[in-house]
């Protein structure tokens, strides 16, 4: 249902996970911009996601697999109204493709109007297939240069959106911390 990629995680699959859920619902109602599930593979954090999506008003955005400014993009203009869509492509697409720091300016457009009334979670599922890898040693990882600007746009955007959240999903514990999150 809310992702297309990839199948969506069952109620069932959630069992378990009743306090992660409830930390992250805790942490949006606290006034956290964001949160940041992590932990090992197959734990359930994509299922918590999930269920904290079909808990809240807000509709779900999930990016997955692409974390590029332009992957980002065409998630969220998806989500806005059918009517908003074309419009809003046509002023920002090609802008975007040419340098992902522009993302921020359109991703700031979008909050600030159609999704100011209709808030959306941004879910950024598998955060660790956009970090550098990691090398013996390294007390924390970076973002791999490629997705840097792409997620500096949606971090910096979202901190200071006052009613749409984000969430990440991601395996690794250590790395550099993200402005705005909080650990869950």
């Amino acid at each position: 249902m809310w992702w297309s990629r990839r199948p969506a995680p069952s109620r069932r699959s959630a069992s378990g996970r009743r306090r992660a859920i409830q930390a992250v619902l805790r942490a949006f109602r606290d006034g956290a911009p964001g949160v940041l599930i992590h932990g090992m593979g197959a734990l359930g954090k994509s299922s918590v996601a999930a269920r904290v999506a079909n808990r809240t008003a807000l509709k779900p955005v999930v990016v997955f697999d692409r974390y590029d400014a332009l992957a980002i993009f065409d998630e969220v203009l998806a989500a806005l109204p059918a009517c908003e869509q074309r419009a809003r492509k046509e002023a920002w697409r090609e802008s975007v493709k040419e340098d992902a720091a522009v993302l921020a300016g359109a991703l700031e457009d979008w909050l600030e109007g159609p999704f100011h009334d209709a808030p959306i979670l941004l879910i950024v599922d598998d955060l660790e297939q956009a970090l550098e890898t990691p090398r013996p040693g390294d007390a924390a990882t970076g973002v791999a240069p490629d997705y840097g600007d792409a997620l500096g746009a949606v971090l910096t955007v979202f901190a200071r959106a006052p009613t749409n959240r984000r969430c990440s999903t991601g395996r690794r514990r250590r790395h550099r911390a993200i402005p705005g999150c909080r650990r869950c």
